[in-house]
């Protein structure tokens, strides 16, 4: 991927497309692993400052996004929070789910240490937005992509809950567990119910194909 990018960064370069020559250098500076370098940030703040003046709040949301990670990488969270407040302001401008959810989580997770109230809404905001674009989502793998994503805000929901009220975090526990067997029953052929009227399903568990449900 690295090469493919640097390919593409010098063909902007000299076509002077300046967005798509930043795209490519925040995409570039995504792909270090570790703590973020001087000379990594650096590159992606002027990136930044290229996405700016476009005009793509969009954009510029990701911008601050890529900006915030490496700046928490190396652990600079009070720069990191700033980068993510920001793209949270510009996500909100751009009407784009995709980057409000990612903008609430990476700020949520920057202020869960520093802001626990806030923090904990802006996760649930997260959860929110994740509903809705769940159904935008197509194929199952996708789905399965999407829920095994790093940005998992029910790794945080569930325990921040947990202090408040056992049920609160019982139910997101469960909506998270569930929602994949949610959308494939909801995307499937109607499945005739072969319980007795006094059985009710406790459990279920998922091994690849197959399906596992417990009654009582």
């Amino acid at each position: 991927a690295a090469p493919l990018l640097e390919e593409a960064t010098q063909r902007f370069q000299k076509e002077g497309n300046n967005v798509w020559t930043a795209v490519c250098t925040l995409q570039a500076a995504l792909l270090h692993t570790g703590p973020a370098s001087p000379s990594v940030i650096s590159a992606a703040i002027a990136a930044r400052s290229l996405i700016r003046g476009s005009g793509l709040p969009h954009r510029l949301a990701m911008a601050n996004v890529v900006v915030g990670r490496m700046q928490r990488s190396a652990d600079d969270v009070t720069s990191a929070i700033e980068s993510f407040r920001a793209a949270l302001n510009a996500s909100r401008g751009s009407h784009s789910s995709w980057m409000q959810f990612h903008a609430c989580y990476e700020l949520a997770l920057s202020l869960s240490g520093r802001e626990p109230e806030e923090s904990a809404n802006l996760f649930h905001e997260a959860e929110r937005l994740l509903d809705s674009l769940w159904s935008h989502l197509g194929s199952d793998d996708l789905k399965l992509a999407f829920l095994a994503d790093r940005e998992n805000v029910y790794t945080y929901l569930v325990p921040s809950a947990l202090e408040k009220s056992a049920t609160a975090a019982f139910e997101l526990s469960e909506k998270a567990r569930s929602r994949v067997l949610r959308e494939q029953l909801s995307d499937g052929p109607a499945i005739p119910s072969k319980l007795a009227h006094d059985e009710v399903i406790v459990e279920y568990f998922i091994a690849g194909d197959d399906l596992y449900i417990f009654t009582v």
